[in-house]
């Protein structure tokens, strides 16, 4: 047995080479122009509201419905971020797209050096393998959603977060704060990553410094969410600090129609039925807080269902891509259901593959009483939390579960030394 883990470690080793990472940069970056170069998809559901904001921010109309009308409905950063290009470029929709190519290479160097921050012999391999050659993840560089961008904000907040961690410093506090506060705009669930990792480490570590590096990174989200919050309020007479669609995510999850997914159809619109976004946010809130206080059991039921609707596939770019294409050939349907298979299988051994690796990484923390390595894994736990109580799909995992994968990378790495010792 020690001898064939030395062999599997060896072996990773010698393919993490940093000709390696950047042969699997080059091929992620060709998959993705190769996808947009042949399969011709128009914006749908989510991507197409998305498109529609980001022209009207392009346009300098502001964050407005088509008819003119100001909305705060979903958080503006992904819209605010593209309409800047479709300024930038004339309007060019592909470099809308083009653009999330840009963002997939600077999410894998994000990855690369979180990996190195653990181990400098380290690429990340599985990790910037799965970014790199992910169907899901190819077929969104297709699309114009806020993923990529949110994936991007996520990777570079808990690598500022593990570099603060093992040695703080004013820079490197600055640094996660900023990427926090801007990260909000985009994914508001991001501002639970500080708290996770700083609260966490300021107990293991004895160092209650990092609950004064968490103030000031909750400070600097603070001012400068501030002016959206005025803008908000002044045009819907409402604290409103980024967008106010967090009562109705909550209620879809928590109604006595819910699913355990994204099910908002007509029996659970009624109630709110006739309200503008605002109050209509306000009584889905209050809603679904009184369907959790008077079904607690059916609540913890439900948590199940949700974490099974989010992780069920890893597909729903694939998904997405099929969807928009107008009358769409035989041979373009077969491909992209095949695609959607075939993305499943090294999605499923990775994450077969990833939690016996985790197993060991928590095992080897314990051993060492370092606990750093954990923080990725933070990131997942604290990303999938917020899921059990608001309610899952697929492409909420998109942000996170990436750092599951990193523990391969992590135990392969520290199975040579192991071995030997």
């Amino acid at each position: 047995m020690q001898s064939i883990r030395l062999a599997l470690s060896e072996a990773y080793h010698r393919a993490s080479s940093k000709s390696v990472f950047l042969s699997l940069l080059a091929l992620g970056v060709l998959s993705r122009l190769v996808w947009i170069a042949l399969v011709d998809t128009s914006p749908v559901s989510d991507t197409m509201v998305y498109l529609s904001r980001a022209v009207s921010i392009a346009g300098g109309e502001g964050y407005v419905y088509p008819d003119g009308q100001p909305t705060a409905y979903w958080p503006v950063g992904y819209p605010a971020f593209l309409g800047s290009v479709l300024w930038l470029t004339q309007g060019s929709l592909l470099a809308g797209k083009l653009v999330n190519i840009v963002l997939y290479t600077g999410t894998a160097f994000i990855f690369y050096r979180i990996a190195k921050l653990y181990q400098k012999t380290s690429i990340g391999l599985f990790v910037i393998g799965y970014l790199s050659l992910s169907p899901n993840h190819i077929a969104y560089a297709n699309l114009y959603a806020s993923e990529p961008l949110a994936l991007f904000f996520v990777s570079l907040v808990i690598y500022f977060l593990i570099r603060v961690v093992k040695h703080s410093s004013a820079k490197l506090i600055v640094s996660a704060s900023l990427a926090t506060a801007i990260g909000a705009f985009v994914k508001p669930q991001i501002v639970i990553f500080p708290g996770a990792v700083l609260l966490l480490f300021a107990f293991l570590h004895r160092r209650p410094a990092h609950a004064g590096h968490l103030a000031i990174i909750a400070l600097t989200t603070i001012v400068m969410v501030i002016p959206w919050g005025l803008r908000n309020y002044e045009h819907f007479n409402a604290v409103i600090p980024i967008s106010n669609n967090g009562g109705i995510n909550l209620y879809i999850g928590n109604n006595p129609h819910a699913s355990g997914g994204y099910k908002y159809d007509d029996e659970v619109v009624a109630p709110l039925e006739g309200l503008d976004e605002t109050e209509r946010d306000k009584k889905a809130k209050k809603l679904a807080i009184e369907f959790i206080q008077n079904e607690p059991g059916t609540f913890l039921k439900m948590i199940p269902l949700k974490l099974i609707a989010l992780y069920k596939t890893d597909a729903e770019g694939i998904a997405w891509n099929l969807e928009g294409i107008e009358s769409p050939s035989q041979i373009e349907k077969i491909s992209l259901y095949v695609a959607k298979w075939t993305a499943q299988i090294p999605y499923m051994l990775l994450i077969i593959l990833a939690v016996p690796c985790l197993i060991y990484t928590a095992q080897q923390c314990l051993k060492m009483k370092s606990y750093s390595q954990l923080i990725p894994i933070l990131a997942v736990f604290s990303g999938t939390f917020v899921y059990t109580v608001f309610f899952g799909t697929t492409r909420f995992h998109f942000v996170f579960l990436p750092f599951l994968f990193f523990y391969i990378d992590y135990a392969l790495g520290s199975l040579r030394q192991d071995a030997k010792t």
